[in-house]
Parts: structure tokens; C-alpha cells; sequence
């Protein structure tokens, strides 16, 4: 099964992360898939990402876990006929 993120049409696999250009206020935006578990009709992903609400007490920028149950596409026209997941991001 392919996870395709929705914004940058990019690929991507356990453990790769996925850097977006800077956010205005300068923050850095990215996502990282953690972990997926198929089923026959959807599949729970779950990725990390930035919160954007400031860093923690050390400094580094905060980051939240999170976990979506999405639909597995069969028929999308760009990849006909393979079970594809669309991550929203």
C-alpha cells in the first residue's frame, strides 16, 4: 500500500520525514510518518508533527503524535488498480 501526502503528491514510508517550505512567521513545517496498519477498506496512520505554539521548556520545538483512520483508494486515477492512502496535511 502507498501513503501519498495530499499537498506535495510525494510518497512516503515509515520513518521518512517530509520538509514543506518555512511558514511566514519563520516556524518550520514537516511531517513524519510513524506508523501504518492496513486494513481491507482503511488504514490507521499515524504521524508526528510540529505544534506551532511555541517551543518547549529546553528550547527545541514541540511536536504532537497524531492518528487518522483514512480511506484506502483502489480506483484514483493516477494509481490505478493499487491500494493508495491520501494523508491530509
Amino acid at each position: 500500500m502507498k501513503v501519498v501526502d495530499a499537498r506535495s503528491g510525494a510518497e512516503l514510508s515509515v520513518g521518512q520525514r517530509l520538509d514543506y517550505p518555512p511558514l511566514q512567521n519563520g516556524d518550520e513545517d514537516w511531517i513524519k510518518l510513524v506508523e501504518v496498519k492496513e486494513g481491507i477498506f482503511t488504514a490507521d496512520v499515524r504521524v508526528l508533527l510540529p505544534v506551532l505554539k511555541g517551543p518547549r521548556m529546553d528550547g527545541r520545538p514541540a511536536t504532537g503524535m497524531v492518528t487518522r483512520r483514512l480511506r484506502i483508494r483502489w480506483l484514483h486515477p493516477a494509481f490505478p488498480f493499487q491500494r493508495v492512502v491520501f494523508l491530509p496535511s
